[in-house]
């Protein structure tokens, strides 16, 4: 089963704990095995994801952070090509619209509750299997030409290929 890798960012410690305990119990509750870094600026998140040391499949970004805003974080993400599903915690939820322009799954309004963490961690895990097996069945399939065209074939089916 894949690893889910999951980037907390808040600036507040209090929230950036509790969300982690929240994400923790909804991940041990359905069984993924899964790994949680925390942040406290969206500077060192960016840092660590430039230089190809962390790669997460899900992303918690409190929007409303003091040297760079989560939304922002969000953008730069982005921009560097990260396909990590984003969602934000924020104590204002006049931030809805802006979290589309991003392709956030959506968002969490600060204290954070179980249910509203649960529904988004489920959400993003279906979507993070999903583009998981795409990529596994990349890997697993090949494309050769014959004479009625183009062809993919299970690797598996391959005794050898002339």
């Amino acid at each position: 089963m894949k690893n889910i890798s999951v980037a907390i960012c808040d600036d507040e410690e209090f929230f950036r704990d509790s969300l982690y305990s929240l994400v923790t119990a909804c991940m041990n509750e359905n069984k993924y095995t899964f790994s949680i870094e925390r942040y406290t600026d969206g500077e060192m998140l960016l840092e660590d994801v430039a230089l190809g040391d962390k790669e997460y499949d899900l992303f918690f970004l409190d929007i409303d952070m003091p040297k760079m805003s989560g939304m922002d974080v969000a953008k730069r993400l982005r921009q560097k090509g990260a396909n990590g599903i984003i969602c934000f915690v924020t104590s204002h939820d006049r931030y809805a619209l802006d979290a589309y322009k991003v392709e956030a799954l959506g968002y969490v309004i600060k204290p954070a509750q179980y249910v509203d963490v649960k529904k988004l961690v489920e959400k993003a895990v279906i979507q993070i299997f999903h583009q998981y097996d795409i990529k596994e069945a990349e890997k697993r399939f090949v494309e050769i030409n014959t004479q009625q065209g183009k062809s993919l074939v299970d690797m598996q089916n391959i005794l050898y290929i002339e």
